[in-house]
């Protein structure tokens, strides 16, 4: 019983590391922070975002130690509207 459950597995296994890579999408080059695998955003939309977060990650590094929390939390909110 142990040798057949062990062959299941195996054959299982398999199976899915075989079909991996069709359901995982491999990394774009050059890595991007906004990747639309189902194409729902138009280009325009998809380089805005991508410089809004570039922006956004560069002052939250700048400011992230200095300020307190509710400061932040109402910062990125305003940003993000």
């Amino acid at each position: 019983m142990r040798k057949i459950f062990l062959a299941i597995t195996i054959l299982f296994s398999l199976c899915v590391s075989a079909q991996i890579d069709k359901v995982i999408p491999k990394r774009p080059a050059p890595p991007k922070l906004v990747n639309d695998f189902t194409n729902t955003l138009t280009d325009h939309q998809k380089e805005d975002l991508e410089q809004k977060l570039v922006k956004y990650d560069d002052a939250a590094h700048e400011s992230l130690l200095k300020k307190d929390p509710v400061t932040w939390d109402r910062e990125v909110r305003a940003f993000l509207k």
